[in-house]
């Protein structure tokens, strides 16, 4: 099986031959990034390493901790604005 010399997907009958390799895109062809969709086609996804697997409680943790920090930096940039005036 031959895979895409960019993103590591498997290549189907429709493929971008290139002097320096095969590309499963246009993207990644011209130094990436992939333009590809997977969502039609599960078994060409890339391998592991390209994409883990999160659980939903994982991506709410990040969520929560991406506002959180958000809300912080508003604060210390109000706090820094009130030390100027």
């Amino acid at each position: 099986m031959r895979i895409c010399g960019s993103c590591g997907i498997a290549l189907g009958a429709e493929r971008i031959r290139r002097r320096d390799g095969l590309y499963c895109c246009a993207g990644c062809a011209g130094g990436g990034p992939c333009v590809c969709t997977y969502e039609h086609d599960l078994g060409r996804y890339p391998p592991s390493y390209y994409a883990k697997p999160v659980s939903l409680s994982d991506l709410l943790d990040r969520y929560e901790s991406s506002a959180e920090n958000e809300a912080l930096r508003k604060i210390k940039s109000k706090k820094a604005e009130e030390e100027l005036n």
